[in-house]
């Protein structure tokens, strides 16, 4: 399996990276396809596609803070689903990281939510006892409610509330139109 940083919009494996994308998260939960190409110059934030030898598997999509990772979106093509990628893909960034680490998920409202949370869970992650709100993706957009997990716990309020200032900042406000 192999990992590597997409930082052009004219890479030819974004032809496979944006369907998935698009029917991967649902509308308020990603942004648009014209919005992400333009970020990939965004020195924070890095789309990783994943290969295995030579076959489209998936991709990532983190932000890479001076204390914290944030993993923004994490797919899988259909078809290679329950094979293990998604467990190596995240032990190859929690392998290549010294930092916490810190996702968002769907309230486990019904099986695929459930199944995504037990998945992060068997990796280490744990949720965090505090209400979340994906800030939204455009300026007037609402605020989805979700679950925060990290790899490891927070030791303060403090240290927290100043991580999601930061992820609220600048993956989400810094780009609003």
């Amino acid at each position: 399996m192999k990992m590597f940083r997409i930082r052009s919009a004219k890479h030819p494996m974004l032809n496979m990276i944006l369907p998935l994308y698009s029917s991967t998260f649902p509308v308020g939960e990603r942004r648009t396809p014209g919005a992400l190409l333009k970020m990939l110059t965004v020195d924070q934030m890095r789309l990783m596609v994943v290969t295995d030898i030579g076959k489209f598997v998936g991709f990532m999509i983190y932000w890479q803070f001076r204390d914290f990772i944030f993993l923004e979106h994490m797919a899988i093509s259909p078809k290679l689903r329950g094979l293990g990628y998604g467990r190596r893909m995240m032990h190859e960034l929690m392998d290549k990281s010294h930092y916490q680490i810190v996702l968002e998920v769907e309230h486990p409202t019904e099986q695929t939510s459930k199944k995504r949370i037990r998945f992060y869970e068997g990796l280490g992650f744990m949720k965090i006892p505090h209400p979340y709100f994906q800030p939204p993706y455009e300026k007037n957009g609402k605020p989805i409610p979700m679950v925060l997990m990290a790899l490891t716990s927070f030791n303060d309020m403090a240290t927290l509330n100043d991580t999601l200032r930061q992820i609220r900042e600048e993956v989400y406000e810094r780009f609003y139109l």
